[in-house]
């Protein structure tokens, strides 16, 4: 958005009690920057889906996605056959499914995808039911029918503290992601930025924030620019970290409150595209109207503009070298893809 230029005579005048202001700002603030990002989208752009329904199975509602490489992954909760459905996004064709449903052995009734690990072609899910992190190799999951998982780790459960979605895989000893840590009666929760090692099961919270109750975060790491974004899922607020999870800015956006609406979901699925971050965002109807919207955002949180979509959207990943966000929705298409 451009900026409007003051004449010279206003900028003369303001100019000592313009940098008073600037000094008090920049030792109130300590090192956190808190800003509000624009209330009124003025760079709207009308997006459609090119569908991808004609290459999978039939889905249900509320699909969530997952890359492994160049295999898109589709995990489909309400599937009593088989959660996860592969796709190839080079070859563009579907690849076929498993991940058995169930509560007996080798089988998932309460999971979904962690991390990936690209150097093994491990892909790790979080079996929620059975506080574990269990592995599938990839390539033998989708050739081999009678293949069946193995135990990566069981999560050390003594301080209650569950990783939740949003993961970010460095090495077996440290993923990055948030953490939800649960009020002794587990009537509450906080959400933190934490640190799991996969090879202990240990989980440690190493944000600093003291966040509030029952809310909830969703995050995108980018360690080339030393940042973890994390965008509010209960509250209207942006929070951008370094990678020690330190808080250096905060952006709040115009129907932030401290205390959550309760039924009100903001933001979610965030995603790193080429030096941009997309997230959906279901925050405010006098902005998003009819459908869903994704919120383009640079890297240091600044607001760039909206996509405005036809029908609600569930999840979305990129691919870096189709530069598409694949997509699945509440409507239709089910699933698809938006080419950048």
């Amino acid at each position: 958005m451009g900026k409007k230029l003051l004449p010279d005579k206003i900028i003369k005048s303001y100019h000592c009690s313009l940098f008073i202001m600037l000094m008090l700002v920049v030792v109130g603030c300590h090192h956190r920057d808190t800003t509000l990002w624009p209330d009124s989208a003025d760079m709207e752009v009308n997006a459609s889906i090119e569908s991808l329904e004609d290459a999978f199975p039939p889905l249900h509602s509320f699909t969530t996605l997952m890359l492994c490489g160049d295999t898109l992954i589709v995990h489909d909760s309400r599937n009593r056959e088989a959660q996860f459905l592969a796709y190839d996004v080079i070859q563009n064709k579907y690849l076929g499914a498993f991940g058995k449903y169930g509560d007996g052995p080798h089988e998932l009734a309460n999971s979904g995808p962690f991390v990936y690990d690209d150097s093994r072609g491990i892909m790790y899910v979080d079996n929620c039911n059975k506080w574990e992190i269990i592995e599938y190799k990839l390539s033998a999951a989708l050739s081999d029918s009678t293949y069946q998982y193995k135990l990566k780790v069981h999560l050390d459960e003594s301080k209650g503290r569950q990783p939740l979605n949003y993961a970010y895989y460095v090495n077996d000893s440290t993923v990055l992601g948030t953490v939800h840590i649960c009020n002794e009666d587990f009537t509450s929760q906080t959400t933190h930025i934490g640190r799991l090692n996969m090879l202990t099961g240990e989980v440690k919270v190493i944000d600093h924030i003291g966040d509030e109750m029952n809310s909830r975060s969703a995050l995108a790491v980018i360690p080339e620019h030393d940042r973890i974004v994390a965008f509010g899922m209960t509250h209207d607020r942006i929070r951008i970290f370094d990678m020690n999870a330190n808080l250096t800015k905060e952006i709040k956006g115009p129907r932030f409150q401290a205390e959550h609406e309760r039924g009100m979901q903001f933001f979610c699925s965030p995603i790193v595209a080429d030096d941009k971050i997309y997230v959906l965002y279901m925050g405010n109807d006098d902005i998003i109207g009819e459908g869903d919207v994704i919120m383009e955002f640079d890297i240091d949180g600044n607001y760039q503009r909206y996509m405005k979509f036809d029908t609600q959207l569930n999840d979305m990943v990129y691919h870096p070298t189709t530069k598409r966000i694949y997509l699945t929705t509440r409507g239709t298409p089910q699933i698809g893809y938006l080419q950048l």
